[in-house]
């Protein structure tokens, strides 16, 4: 009798152990479901941050980024607001929407729309938007290549046809551009001294160029 019952009570404690070894790792498996939860929110919301989804908040109207949807319904509006901030020479405004165009993996499209721009607006000599381009071009080209791809860019500097587009409406002007990248780059606006030629104006702008902080953190 008495070794039944010290048998039952051994089963009893055995259960009891194994029932605290349950909750335990219960407790362990929700913890670490909880902490998991928590960290993949926390890459959500960095990767969310990271693509400006808080900085165009009501562009998106409402609605988190979302891969080709996105894309399909709001790039549009993206470049053209790039466009119309690079050529109001609001370093503000293109760092803003370029952090948006890098976090979709669209840098090297982002240049297409702030090149041209960049020295007739002034945003050349912006060093945040000087850096961050001329990291794009070092990672999409290589850094040597792209600064020897610039540098003939400015042996191209002559007077050409530039086409602007305002308000949805094209014009035409001529103007002394650089050929790079395969677009044009106004850069008439850079010749501050008077000159007596075409020539002497090329030369004042090419140096102009030159000395501006984007060509010297690109060609340094």
């Amino acid at each position: 009798m008495l070794y039944t019952l010290l048998i039952q009570k051994q089963i009893k404690m055995k259960k009891v152990v194994l029932y605290s070894s349950i909750i335990l790792a219960s407790v362990s498996l929700s913890s670490c479901s909880l902490l998991q939860s928590k960290s993949t929110q926390a890459t959500a919301n960095q990767v969310a941050t990271n693509v400006g989804a808080q900085v165009v908040g009501d562009l998106m109207t409402g609605q988190k980024i979302s891969g080709s949807k996105m894309l399909a319904q709001n790039l549009p509006q993206l470049i053209s607001l790039i466009s119309q901030a690079s050529q109001n020479g609001s370093a503000t405004d293109v760092l803003k929407y370029l952090s948006i165009f890098k976090g979709l993996g669209l840098e090297q499209k982002a240049l297409q729309y702030i090149l041209p721009n960049i020295f007739s607006s002034g945003l050349a000599n912006n060093s945040a938007v000087s850096g961050q381009l001329v990291n794009i071009l070092a990672k999409s080209f290589g850094k040597q290549q792209a600064s020897g791809l610039f540098n003939q860019a400015v042996q191209s500097i002559d007077l050409s046809n530039i086409t602007n587009v305002i308000g949805g409406k094209k014009s035409t002007t001529k103007d002394f551009a650089m050929d790079f990248l395969g677009q044009k780059l106004p850069v008439g606006k850079l010749l501050k001294a008077k000159v007596s030629s075409p020539k002497q104006a090329k030369q004042q702008i090419q140096k102009e160029v030159l000395n501006t902080v984007f060509a010297k953190l690109l060609t340094k």
